[in-house]
């Protein structure tokens, strides 16, 4: 004999009709009438459990490091379905975050949220509640710092505090560099160039810093002289 559901979809109550039986004593079921086939209308169809070879792929992406954890959902595709079964996940109803906001490669980014094109197909499978991929990328933010111009620092008291200017102006959650820009030796009056000190990619890994070179910052003397009466003041 065989058995079929009257349709493959997922649900109670549902038809089940068999045929091409045959009996044990094919004599004794001769003296009988039997219709050629017989149905039961209370079986069910489940969902089928969740099985790895029925998945979402989520693609490989990338973005720049912005301070945050949100990224534009990749393309989703549907693997291993059964039966020539046939649809999509729709993206727009979905979110994508990374695991976290920092620059780096080989990166998990986690879709939830999403929907199907054909959702009474769909029904017919167990899904995760979230997908990923694991080599995704944050690519560090490129910016440039440009010491300012015509800082002045006394003689006697020397403390290498240097500020600057970053392009673009503010960086994302408005932080801050580590470190600090140092300067090329010296202690006489006059100009040094100030260097990029310890403001660097390592000290600062989200970033792609750029230095500009070659501003300077004036030793200044805070002593002079006072010709009238012919000794120095500090």
């Amino acid at each position: 004999a065989t058995a079929n559901f009257d349709t493959k979809e997922v649900g109670t109550g549902k038809k089940v009709t068999v045929s091409g039986f045959s009996f044990s004593n094919p004599t004794l079921a001769q003296n009988y009438s039997w219709q050629t086939a017989y149905e039961n209308n209370n079986s069910s169809i489940t969902p089928r459990p969740l099985d790895a070879s029925i998945y979402i792929e989520v693609a490989v992406t990338s973005k720049t490091y912005d301070g945050s954890t949100t990224v534009a959902v990749p393309t989703l595709t549907i693997h291993g379905l059964l039966g020539g079964d046939s649809f999509k996940a729709i993206k727009t109803t979905a979110t994508a975050s990374f695991d976290n906001k920092d620059a780096g490669t080989g990166k998990t980014v986690i879709v939830t949220g999403f929907t199907f094109t054909n959702p009474t197909l769909a029904a017919n499978y167990t899904w995760a509640s979230s997908y990923s991929n694991n080599n995704s990328t944050i690519k560090p933010l490129d910016i440039t710092i440009t010491p300012d111009e015509g800082q002045v620092e006394m003689w006697n008291a020397l403390e290498n505090s240097f500020t600057y200017s970053t392009n673009p102006a503010q960086l994302p959650n408005n932080e801050t560099l580590n470190g600090q820009l140092d300067r090329e030796p010296g202690i006489e009056v006059g100009k040094y160039a100030i260097t990029q000190g310890r403001v660097t990619n390592e000290n600062n890994p989200n970033y792609n810093i750029t230095f500009t070179p070659d501003v300077k910052f004036r030793i200044a003397s805070n002593i002079f002289l006072d010709l009238k009466w012919g000794y120095s003041v500090v």
